[in-house]
């Protein structure tokens, strides 16, 4: 069985592959198949179980330093996304940038084709619930909230998705462990696992009709203003201090002490290192001078940029390439 997305590291990297894998990971999906990618910038373990396109994909990487892989997706793909563990910037082949936020479903239609994917130091765990579009668009007949998700899904140009970022419900954690219970030699796996994805969706769909209770939560209200952030990240305006207190309704001294509380950084800093970072994925990907990816990051001043970047990567931006690459 072919696992349903392939992820290629970047040319001249040595790699070894394994079926075992680790003790310890974040999720293990039953009776899925398993491999483990080792090569000098650190560790991938994937599990995927899928039949006539439904079903789960996890991925797990340990990162010792920047580095990119490449996402391709055989056939295009509806997915509900599900970021573990982790931050990390998906490039898509049509210029988008995706950000993959720790404890959010994000849904998106992954393209047939090649994406890019840049990952920071750090540990990451993905899963991904696979669905048939035509199973998709039948669920939402019955459950009126999804046709917000199934609209996403399918037209991925739109650009409000981040609305719709929602918690995994610890049932669905539950409900990927009914796999324990299957023989998939005498069962028919392909409707076990429909069964499962329905089950998964009425829980989602529970989560948007509860999602404004949901936002009272000073919790809740944090990861609204990252995924904010993130979202906005080129566009200064809008993530000042200023802008989101307008915004989120909040003081900045609550605001800056919750964020510190749930991210243990200060939300400038937070603000600081993304924007930053950002500028590193552009000028890594994109044929863009310095000073244009400086004005559009909102650094105003170009040789201030360059000392700010300097300090944080350890070298120029007029540099990038030949460090990375």
């Amino acid at each position: 069985m072919n696992a349903p997305l392939t992820i290629i590291t970047r040319e001249g990297t040595t790699i070894v592959r394994t079926p075992e894998v680790p003790d310890q990971l974040f999720l293990k999906i039953p009776h899925a198949h398993t491999q483990t990618t080792i090569w000098e910038y650190g560790e991938m373990v994937e599990q995927y179980i899928v039949k006539k396109n439904a079903g789960f994909y996890a991925v797990s990487f340990t990162i010792k330093e920047i580095t990119a892989f490449t996402v391709e997706a055989s056939q295009p793909h509806a997915v509900l996304q599900y970021t573990l563990s982790g931050e990390a910037t998906s490039y898509m082949k049509d210029g988008r940038f995706i950000m993959l936020l720790p404890g959010t479903y994000m849904p998106v239609k992954v393209p047939a084709g090649k994406h890019l994917l840049w990952l920071v130091p750090g540990r990451y765990d993905y899963l991904y619930f696979l669905l048939p579009e035509d199973h998709l668009h039948e669920m939402t007949g019955n459950h009126p909230s999804l046709a917000k998700i199934s609209v996403q899904t399918i037209r991925p140009n739109n650009l409000n998705s981040s609305a719709l970022r929602l918690r995994i419900p610890q049932e669905s954690i539950h409900l990927i462990n009914q796999l324990e219970e299957l023989n998939p030699a005498e069962s028919d796996l392909y409707l076990e696992l429909q069964t499962i994805t329905i089950s998964l969706l009425k829980l989602l769909d529970a989560q948007l009709r509860n999602k404004n209770d949901l936002l009272q939560f000073y919790a809740d209200l944090t990861d609204d203003i990252r995924n904010y952030i993130l979202d906005n990240i080129e566009d200064y305006e809008k993530i000042s201090i200023q802008s989101l207190k307008e915004r989120f309704h909040i003081s900045e001294r609550t605001l800056e002490r919750q964020f510190q509380k749930k991210f243990d950084q200060s939300l400038r800093n937070y603000i600081r290192n993304k924007r930053l970072e950002r500028a590193l994925l552009i000028l890594s990907i994109e044929n863009n001078s310095v000073s244009e990816v400086a004005s559009r990051l909102g650094y105003y001043d170009v040789y201030s940029f360059s000392k700010i970047f300097t300090d944080q990567y350890g070298y120029s931006p007029k540099n990038i390439n030949r460090i990375l690459f």
